[in-house]
């Protein structure tokens, strides 16, 4: 999916035009894990109802297990009957800095892995891409590099 550069971006940009790029490492915007959860719902694409996209439902089922395993929880964000797909999206929205960048490394790194699927918009290479631009958008010093966040 491409990046639409909307009026107010272009208006930053002239703003910025000329003075040094500037990483911060601490926070991540609330509008750039909203673009992530974008990136998800066209590269991973939504569980419906009961499974009827289940290599979505097994993508999702499988970051908030391996996650929640990881970080010695029951199960990520959000309710333990909400589906998967919420609890992650959920748990990217509220975590720590820290903890929302192990979410999307992983997940990034899931969507790598995994087969192309007919139901998805977006492919891995271009959903890395478009999350590395993010990260700069945003002046967060962070990008997906080799299956990993650096």
């Amino acid at each position: 999916m491409g990046i639409f550069e909307t009026y107010s971006k272009c208006l930053k940009k002239r703003e910025r035009a000329g003075q040094p790029d500037v990483y911060q490492y601490e926070e991540l915007p609330e509008a750039l894990r909203i673009q992530i959860i974008y990136i998800w719902n066209s590269a991973i694409g939504p569980t419906i109802g009961q499974g009827l996209l289940t290599d979505s439902r097994e993508v999702w089922e499988f970051i908030d297990d391996t996650l929640s395993r990881e970080v010695g929880i029951f199960y990520l964000g959000g309710r333990s009957k909400d589906s998967s797909e919420e609890r992650c999206k959920s748990f990217l929205r509220n975590a720590s800095t820290n903890e929302a960048l192990d979410i999307i490394e992983f997940s990034f790194l899931c969507m790598q892995e995994m087969a192309t699927r007919s139901h998805t918009t977006q492919y891995a290479n271009d959903a890395i891409e478009e999350l590395n631009h993010r990260f700069k958008e945003h002046g967060v010093g962070y990008q997906f590099v080799g299956g990993q966040i650096v």
